[in-house]
């Protein structure tokens, strides 16, 4: 009977202490799935990739007319629309040129001389991937994400720039080539991390900006661009997703660290994983997500306007003084007269009319400007424009940030006479997400 009783006594206490934790267990558990919980979250398994547009940087234009290759190392070209589906050994140091036709056929020379002319299977479009030297079968190469050279260098360079992983190009019937740069998402990381910061920034703000770049490449992988009948498949473009992307650059030790240091976490809310905006200087308080312009969400679709929210930043001032960029990326003062003002809107189209007063439009919850109201000389009704459109057509190198100085804009006198406008702005950038400098 004691042993009966000792048996009991175990439970009870066991029931007592468990009960309440499973209480508590269940309530954090609610609580957690209605709360937009920040987390870093291992990805664990075979890295994606992530498979990049590139731009014509001259053009300012998705695709091109002609492109030439710079062939690193040994490289195969391959193409599964190509009625033999040709695979062609590309000598290291080779110089390939495209040049796709109006009538849906493409000219391939290597080293300035005409050696084949490849033609569409398809009605609109052929795809062609240069790709590692490897023992890997054709379709496996062209059903992967990407194949990367064992030594993990460059494998060809585009208008200067070395890239990693596999190119993939598009040929569109009309003499148009859209060419993909398709590499493992730590790779891209690593060598967009080396465009963002340099080395002398704190690593714990490496490291952030690290999981930033990997979680919007991860999360535009899991929601691709498909176009050209679903040929043309890309994640990101350069110059608009991927702005900082350039190639495999040199990089300092600390760069390098940081990405692989970090390699693998991504940041989710809601558990599911999303692009995480992020912006040079906060100028001492974070924007709305609003202020982008669209309704960033989850790769589950939740989105994340009560996620992103503004809140003061009392770390900025610091960083950036500690970085050595006050004057960039704290505080930033402009001055105009009203004849160069007048100037400015005429040769954007805006007005032709002479400009009087300014007068901002702030929302005091953000802090920053939503709008400008330029009073006109011969209009009585005022111009009223939205407070991005000010600063293009100002310049964004002057004013840097929409956070600007209560008095601002301020009028200046020069004997007396109203000649032109002051305008102090703090930060740099959006505002929206990360902060750089206060990492």
């Amino acid at each position: 009977m004691a042993h009966v009783s000792i048996v009991m006594r175990i439970l009870r206490t066991l029931l007592l202490i468990g009960l309440p934790l499973w209480c508590i267990y269940t309530l954090l558990a609610t609580i957690r799935q209605e709360r937009p919980d920040l987390l870093v979250s291992p990805q664990k398994g075979f890295d994606p990739g992530v498979r990049i547009l590139l731009t014509d940087r001259e053009r300012n234009a998705p695709r091109h007319r002609e492109i030439d290759i710079q062939v690193l190392q040994d490289a195969r070209l391959i193409s599964p629309d190509d009625p033999l589906e040709v695979d062609r050994l590309v000598p290291a140091g080779g110089l390939l040129t495209l040049t796709p036709d109006p009538v849906g056929t493409i000219s391939i020379s290597l080293s300035g001389s005409v050696q084949e002319r490849w033609q569409t299977r398809t009605t609109h479009t052929m795809r062609l991937s240069l790709a590692p030297r490897t023992e890997t079968p054709l379709d496996d190469i062209i059903d992967r994400p990407y194949v990367e050279a064992a030594n993990r260098l460059p494998l060809f360079t585009i208008n200067g720039r070395s890239y990693r992983g596999t190119l993939h190009a598009v040929v569109e019937r009309g003499g148009w080539l859209h060419v993909i740069n398709a590499l493992p998402i730590e790779a891209y990381t690593a060598a967009t991390l080396a465009n963002e910061m340099h080395g002398g920034y704190p690593p714990g703000a490496l490291h952030a900006q690290a999981i930033i770049l990997r979680s919007q490449a991860f999360s535009h992988h899991q929601r691709p661009t498909r176009a050209l009948d679903g040929l043309l498949i890309y994640d990101m473009q350069d110059g608009a997703d991927a702005p900082s992307y350039r190639g495999e650059v040199s990089r300092e030790r600390r760069i390098t660290w940081a990405a692989h240091d970090t390699r693998g976490l991504l940041l989710t809310a809601y558990q599911a994983p999303f692009a995480p905006p992020f912006h040079p200087s906060s100028g001492g308080r974070t924007a709305p997500l609003s202020a982008l312009g669209h309704n960033l969400r989850t790769t589950s679709g939740r989105s994340l306007s009560n996620v992103i929210i503004p809140i003061d930043d009392p770390w900025c001032q610091t960083g950036a003084e500690v970085l050595g960029l006050t004057d960039s990326h704290w505080r930033t003062t402009t001055s105009f007269d009203r004849g160069e003002l007048r100037s400015i809107l005429r040769s954007q189209r805006v007005t032709d009319d002479f400009p009087g007063t300014l007068r901002a439009r702030r929302d005091a919850h953000a802090s920053r400007v939503t709008q400008v109201t330029i009073s006109l000389l011969h209009n009585p009704e005022p111009l009223t424009i939205a407070a991005e459109q000010f600063q293009q057509i100002i310049g964004s190198d002057k004013i840097p940030s929409l956070r600007w100085a209560d008095d601002s804009p301020r009028e200046l006198y020069r004997d007396d006479n109203f000649y032109g406008f002051e305008i102090i702005s703090y930060g740099r950038g959006h505002g929206v997400g990360m902060s750089q400098v206060s990492a």
